[in-house]
């Protein structure tokens, strides 16, 4: 550009990439003039020129005027870190210590400066500069550009490092609201509520975390609760809109399709492509896994769930590998603990088309959550098979199971995800006060779901799972498991860090009754020991198919059980133990072979 001819490159360069900049001390980072004005303005050619006849460093202002926000790196370390979670090709300067990698702002939001992202690295956006290439370091090093500007251009903020700013661009747009004038919050709430929800739904900031801070902050600024939720309603669900909008007219329209898909003359079964487990799970639909609080229903579709991703059979039965998404609604920070203790009992590593998020949706109040999910699945997830929802109470809004209207909401949301994905949508849900009357709330759940499977399980006994409905296929199909208690750590105090993994055994039989206190004691201690101590049985001659049940010794069980008889001495008690043994095996409830003991009930 003819105007910068004459300008040292160390000022020339910035000016036409369209910078703001201003002077820094010689060998420092301290600005020699006022510069926050430049924050919203460009110094003029003449200043700059000026500047350009000291000896200095340049300043560049980060964030919106210069549209750039600049990852400083201090460390190998530190640049190490950043290549593990990911970083594009970008324009980047190696500064004095390390690196700074120039990233193109957002634009529809402000970009916080932030320090300790990490051990060695800070943000620089919006009120932030940064020392600019030509600059001289303190310790002698010039800032230099390693991948220029022209050969590189200027990447998006990479997803992980957007993530970590979240919180604070939701904070931000919070503020807007507590601090809006008398007479002018409720619509600051409804414009600022349109505004969150089109970043929501270009992944910007958590859509969730961002409705509970606006709900906060209108609260905080007096407005009174029950217009706050229908105003931000109003501006989500029109933000939402116009966020589709503009994605929709960004492509050519396409033809629409016919309406109805009739089918007609020649009609073919269809052969394949069903089941996602082969018999048990569909591949497109709602199923549910319902059962008591602490029966290990979340556990056993934890195992149904990674088995999937895994590409790994359940019990027997062929499964359809594909990426899964679950969200842990109930889980909290420790569901790490179950994938963890999972694949250490299995002795695999977790699948990468596995993960799971702790965050709630609201899948009854309106579609902003279900569209911000499906958008997320189809962005970062393609080709997801299921997706988890567990529980079904924890993603309802404080809605009514037991109405006809809010349980219609939270099904035809779950419908829609699993029509737009092309996936499963399976809900872990909770039993009645009565668990004979099966899944808790209203009927429109079961008519709308293709498979039912009821979990139950009793204290320190194994427990059942059973298909109660089946639409496509026959239902009435038990298969047992059992909760083994795993090892995965130690925590800040030294002490055992456990978490309970559901394992397979066999259906469970009903259970005879109790022929005395001393057989009911002996059963209990077997229940408890087989959790702790069993294996999957060999095969051969006298065994059910290899891995089919959990085995113990017997040597050692009777010693446990011995133990457990504090009213006899030593030898009586095996005596008691090894008769009692012998008993519950002629009734066929536990059985003896090879040395090797286990459960037929």
């Amino acid at each position: 550009m003819d105007e910068l001819s004459g300008l040292p490159d160390i000022w020339a360069a910035p000016l036409s990439q369209g910078w703001s900049v201003f002077p820094l001390q010689p060998r420092g980072k301290k600005p020699l003039c006022e510069w926050k004005k430049f924050q919203v303005e460009r110094a003029s050619l003449e200043q700059v020129r000026e500047w350009a006849k000291r000896e200095c460093n340049i300043g560049i202002v980060t964030g919106r005027i210069s549209k750039i926000v600049v990852l400083d790196l201090d460390s190998e370390e530190a640049i190490a870190e950043a290549k593990r979670l990911g970083l594009p090709p970008t324009s980047t300067v190696r500064t004095g210590k390390g690196l700074h990698l120039y990233f193109r702002h957002p634009g529809s939001f402000d970009v916080p400066n932030a320090t300790g992202i990490f051990p060695g690295a800070d943000i620089r956006g919006d009120g932030g500069y940064v020392v600019g290439p030509g600059s001289v370091h303190e310790n002698g090093k010039v800032y230099t550009w390693a991948l220029p500007p022209g050969l590189y251009d200027f990447a998006p903020l990479p997803e992980w490092l957007i993530n970590r700013l979240k919180p604070d661009a939701a904070r931000v747009l919070a503020e807007r609201v507590r601090n809006a004038p008398p007479g002018t919050r409720n619509n600051t709430l409804n414009r600022v509520a349109f505004q969150t929800a089109r970043m929501a739904a270009r992944h910007e900031i958590d859509g969730p975390d961002a409705r509970r801070r606006l709900a906060e902050a209108a609260m905080d600024a007096g407005l009174d609760r029950h217009e706050i939720l229908p105003t931000v309603r109003s501006g989500w669900k029109a933000g939402i809109a116009a966020e589709l909008a503009r994605g929709i007219a960004a492509r050519p329209h396409p033809k629409p399709p016919p309406r109805f898909d009739w089918v007609s003359g020649s009609i073919l079964p269809v052969l394949s492509g069903q089941w996602i487990i082969k018999g048990l799970l569909p591949r497109e639909g709602i199923a549910v896994a319902y059962g008591r609080p602490g029966c290990g229903k979340s556990l056993v579709v934890l195992d149904v769930a990674l088995r999937i991703a895994a590409g790994m059979d359940w019990r027997g039965l062929k499964t359809k590998p594909c990426p899964v998404s679950y969200l842990a609604s109930e889980g909290g920070g420790a569901f790490a603990n179950r994938v963890v203790a999972w694949c250490a009992e299995y002795g695999v590593a977790c699948p990468p088309g596995f993960r799971f998020s702790t965050v709630m949706l609201d899948l009854r109040s309106d579609d902003a959550d279900a569209l911000a999910l499906i958008r997320d699945v189809q962005t970062h997830q393609p080709g997801c098979g299921l997706v988890v929802i567990d529980t079904l109470s924890r993603n309802m809004a404080g809605g009514n199971e037991n109405a006809a209207e809010d349980m219609g909401a939270f099904v035809n949301l779950c419908d829609r995800i699993s029509k737009e994905l092309g996936c499963l949508v399976l809900i872990v849900h909770h039993t009645g006060k009565d668990e004979a009357r099966g899944a808790r709330g209203h009927s429109l759940l079961l008519g709308a779901v293709s498979t039912e499977l009821e979990i139950t399980r009793k204290q320190d006994e194994p427990g059942s799972i059973k298909v109660t409905k089946q639409r496509d296929g026959a239902d009435g199909a038990e298969y047992g498991f059992m909760l083994k208690v795993m090892t995965v750590g130690v925590d800040e105090d030294g002490e055992t860090v456990t978490c309970a993994v559901a394992i397979h055994t066999d259906a469970p039989r009903a259970r005879p009754r109790s022929q005395g206190k001393v057989q009911h004691a002996i059963y209990d201690a077997f229940c408890q020991f087989v959790l702790d101590h069993g294996e999957p049985n060999p095969g051969g001659t006298g065994f059910p198919d290899a891995g089919r049940v959990r085995v113990v010794d017997f040597e050692a069980f009777v010693q446990f059980a011995a133990g457990r008889l504090t009213a006899a001495s030593p030898s009586a008690a095996k005596k008691i133990v090894r008769r009692t043994i012998r008993a519950l095996v002629e009734r066929r409830v536990l059985a003896l072979n090879g040395g090797k003991l286990w459960s037929l009930s």
